[in-house]
């Protein structure tokens, strides 16, 4: 009886020995299961965090080449809108300088035309105030030419410029001198009489 005792508790050990060796055994398992799970959640989180990071650096490369782009637009938009100012201004030059000969010219040419008339009109007007002077109808810039005007100055000098008349000579009165005044007056295109008649009496 006693032995019966004794293989039974032996038993009875085994057997508690065997299950502390399977719940160590489903620990172990599950320890495991845990870390296969974490490690697995690791490695998701990994790739998903290399993925956004890579789709970040493509947008990223995307963005500045749009901004390249957008730059270099940009820039040769500024090229060609100065080269179009840089022609207009040539242009504007050029046309502005043209303008400038050509109203130099006009105005040398007008000048020289205006001396021109204005020599030719003094030259009338001396010959007119000359034939007034001295009464003479025929040749009025002869002094030898036979005078009709008693009053007529000897030695006679008539000097014309821009319709200034001038009278040197020399005249026998004071009334004869004032006549010899106003009958230059009268001649057309005559502005004003300088009075250089001197009176000497014979």
């Amino acid at each position: 009886m006693k032995k019966i005792l004794v293989v039974a508790a032996a038993a009875l050990m085994m057997a508690g020995c065997n299950r502390d060796n399977t719940a160590n055994e489903s620990a172990g398992a599950q320890k495991d299961a845990i870390n296969a799970n974490e490690k697995a959640q690791k490695d998701a989180l990994n790739a998903q965090k290399d993925a956004i990071s890579k789709q970040a650096s493509e947008q990223k490369d995307a963005v500045s080449a749009q901004a390249k782009a957008a730059k270099e637009q940009i820039n040769a938009k500024k090229d060609e809108i100065d080269a179009q100012a840089k022609a207009a201004k040539s242009e504007a030059d050029a046309q502005a300088k043209a303008a400038d000969a050509q109203g130099k010219a006009l105005t040398e040419s007008a000048g020289a035309t205006t001396s021109t008339d204005a020599s030719t009109n003094d030259g009338l007007i001396k010959a007119r105030v000359r034939a007034a002077l001295l009464g003479n109808t025929g040749d009025a810039s002869n002094p030898a030419a036979v005078s009709a005007n008693p009053n007529a100055p000897k030695n006679l000098n008539v000097d014309v410029s821009n319709g200034k008349v001038t009278l040197k000579g020399s005249v026998a009165s004071d009334s004869a001198k004032m006549d010899c005044e106003q009958r230059a007056k009268q001649v057309a295109g005559v502005t004003a009489v300088d009075n250089q008649l001197e009176i000497k009496t014979q």
